[in-house]
């Protein structure tokens, strides 16, 4: 195992403890993810990496926009979608992971950590004392268990061993 990896695991075990937790995640678990991730994606890929980062970052703004529009249109009005839909820290965690995947399989795992949050909320639903999603730390525990797959086998999901 390298220490990006393990880095990235510790910071996205403590993202999924304290999401759940406490609905909150701390900005410096996201900032070292981002300095890591990004770190070893220009180590495999140089400069293609600054490219492949800023294509993933604006397709997640893209979509969070027209996701924000489509709630905005349907309530006839707008919303702040930090304070009614969404945590600063689930939007900072898509941009902290941007660096880990190249552009097709960053969009895989972002609708997939979406429906697999889903899931997990439904699951747990009944246990939980939040009403809310804890978005970052369900699709930090994913992505924990997808980089333990990338460890453990020869797959290649993320940039960690491209």
């Amino acid at each position: 195992m390298n220490w990006e990896a393990l880095i990235l695991g510790i910071c996205l075990a403590l993202i999924t403890w304290q999401d759940a937790k406490f609905r909150q995640v701390h900005i410096s678990l996201l900032i070292i993810m981002f300095l890591v991730s990004f770190y070893n994606s220009y180590l495999q890929l140089g400069n293609l990496s600054i490219k492949i980062s800023g294509f993933n970052i604006l397709f997640f703004f893209l979509t969070f926009g027209l996701m924000v529009a489509y709630i905005s249109i349907k309530n006839n009005s707008f919303n702040n979608p930090f304070t009614h839909y969404f945590g600063l820290g689930d939007v900072l965690f898509y941009v902290a992971v941007s660096p880990l995947f190249v552009n097709r399989y960053y969009v895989l795992f972002f609708i997939c950590s979406l429906l697999f949050s889903m899931l997990l909320h439904a699951v747990f639903k009944k246990v939980s004392k939040h009403n809310t999603v804890p978005l970052a730390g369900y699709a930090a525990f994913l992505l924990l268990l997808i980089i333990s797959c990338d460890v453990l086998t020869d797959s290649k999901i993320t940039t960690i061993f491209l």
